[in-house]
């Protein structure tokens, strides 16, 4: 009777075991596909600062995060890094506008697509440890090459987990496709928006293009200013460059 009891508790602590394993598998595959659900959404955007605005939020609701910041690889100095945008606790005074490849921290490591931990000081970031980094930095890749860079960082109630660290990773995957898709876009979309003739940007473009500044300077608290320029006898001048050319 003993033995018969303690084997049935053991079959019943077994069991026990496996219902808990299987709920945990369970949540995870729910936050994945939760996960993946804020993802795909990102890539149905072809406006790059939505796109940045999204992620932002998307990096800080998924980890837990109060802050973030994301920079975006300059397309013609390819070794700068500018910063596009943040949100949370964070301020303009607290980051760097641009970095270069040179002061990214553990480059061994963000550049590979792994988290590295790190602080904010100074309007720099610095290489932190497990028990002082305030958050980290991660780099947005796609096919080998570094998009951006996303600090994530502020963690509510405590220090970032392996599993936050995992989930920036997926979303800064995403992000990177979503940023190559809205720079290409915008790429052919500028072609259509020049003028035949001199090769200048339309009035559309203008349009376009003032109420992007527009939004950047009033979410940002920024200047903004606009200026105007006259040229007299227009056709005449394109008249005489054409009989040059």
């Amino acid at each position: 009777g003993l033995i018969h009891t303690i084997e049935r508790l053991r079959e019943r602590n077994t069991l026990r075991e496996d219902r808990d394993s299987l709920l945990q598998e369970n949540l995870r595959h729910i936050e994945q596909q939760a996960i993946f659900e804020r993802c795909l959404s990102l890539v149905s955007y072809l406006n790059l600062e939505a796109i940045c605005e999204l992620a932002l939020k998307t990096f800080t609701e998924v980890t837990g995060a109060q802050s973030a910041a994301l920079w975006l690889r300059n397309e013609e100095k390819l070794e700068r890094y500018s910063l596009q945008g943040y949100r949370g606790l964070l301020d303009a005074k607290d980051l760097p506008m641009l970095l270069t490849v040179d002061e990214v921290p553990a480059p061994q490591l963000v550049f590979n697509g792994q988290a590295a931990l790190v602080n904010t000081v100074n309007c720099e970031l610095t290489e932190g440890d497990s028990d002082q980094a305030c958050g980290f930095l991660l780099a947005m890749l796609h096919e080998g090459d570094v998009i951006g860079l996303v600090l994530v960082q502020d963690k509510i109630g405590g220090r970032f987990q392996e599993s936050d660290r995992h989930a920036a990773s997926i979303i800064a995957r995403f992000t990177a496709i979503a940023i190559r898709n809205a720079r290409r876009f915008y790429t052919l979309e500028r072609i259509g928006l020049k003028d035949s003739d001199s090769a200048a940007y339309n009035m559309t473009y203008f349009v376009d293009y003032l109420g992007k500044e527009i939004y950047k300077a009033q979410r940002y608290g920024r200047g903004f200013g606009v200026v105007q320029l006259v040229l007299d006898n227009l056709d005449v001048l394109k008249h005489q460059l054409d009989a040059h050319t």
